[in-house]
């Protein structure tokens, strides 16, 4: 067994806990997938809302990494996993209530905000916790989203084609009360960086301008096709607090950091993209 920085054994029951907190992201996700048919149907919903409500699961689980990364050293991995725990258990709540499009959308982007929620706490604490064997272990925390997708499924699919979608998506709360019972009474990490001695701002120059320009362009021009803004207004939004990033951390960023950016855009999009509509997809025409 691996040990962390400090010399101690990991805490095994954290990663379980890790482990199936991801489970929980992918159940979020398949099962709206499965689902998304369906609600078109009950609800009346033409091809571009189902579709709005499918790309509400994914931009804000980009922007809750983003987000709580800045964050997750200071308001402490325990705090930010409750956050997950409470936008799963508000998601499943609001949804499996929903009267229409909008509550839907509303539950469907709560969910999403957990997810990323989750994909942030969980990937660092994993790091930490085997400090000479991160690939292993994070290969490992990563079998849960494929993992979640299958359980997920099929647990729907068991439920039957005339089972209410209500009960296909309260099977969230399964995985989501599983890893909070089990997270809330272990200690996390301290974060690596902390470890490490490592400046707040060091870790914001690995990014830099140019890291910062590709994830913020990302997310306000994202917010801006939600809000109706103008072109214009998301490239001065844009500019602006790239500029803001740039001059506080007097860093374009490391070029390898860039590159890994810009390859996990097209990919990002391919997987998540292409799982969204699976359902439709596969069905014969």
């Amino acid at each position: 067994m691996s040990t962390t920085a400090n010399g101690t054994a990991p805490d095994m029951k954290l990663f379980y806990a890790c482990f199936i907190s991801l489970v929980t992201t992918a159940f979020g996700f398949i099962l709206r997938a499965l689902i998304l048919p369906q609600w078109g149907h009950d609800f009346n919903l033409t091809q571009t809302q189902l579709g709005e409500i499918a790309g509400v699961g994914l931009w804000p689980f980009a922007i809750s990494i983003v987000l709580f990364s800045l964050v997750i050293d200071k308001i402490g991995y325990k705090t930010a996993m409750i956050f997950a725990v409470i936008c799963h258990l508000t998601s499943a709540v609001l949804t499996i209530f929903a009267s229409g499009y909008w509550m839907l959308y509303i539950g469907s982007f709560i969910c999403a905000l957990g997810n990323g929620t989750v994909e942030a706490v969980a990937n660092p604490v994993v790091a930490t916790m085997f400090p000479k064997q991160k690939i292993k272990w994070l290969s490992i925390l990563h079998a849960g989203w494929a993992g979640g997708l299958v359980l997920g499924g099929i647990m729907a699919l068991l439920l039957g084609v005339d089972t209410r979608w209500e009960y296909k998506i309260a099977l969230i709360l399964i995985p989501t009360i599983t890893y909070a019972l089990m997270m809330i009474s272990r200690k996390f990490p301290l974060n690596e960086r902390v470890q490490a001695g490592v400046s707040y701002k060091e870790m914001l120059q690995e990014v830099g301008a140019g890291g910062a320009l590709i994830i913020v362009a990302l997310i306000i021009f994202q917010l801006g096709a939600v809000f109706g803004w103008s072109t214009t207004a998301n490239v001065a939004i844009t500019l602006i607090i790239t500029a803001g990033f740039g001059y506080y951390t007097r860093s374009f960023g490391q070029p390898l950091f860039i590159v890994l950016l810009l390859i996990m855009i097209p990919l990002a999009t391919t997987e998540l993209g292409t799982d969204s509509w699976i359902t439709d997809l596969m069905t014969p025409k």
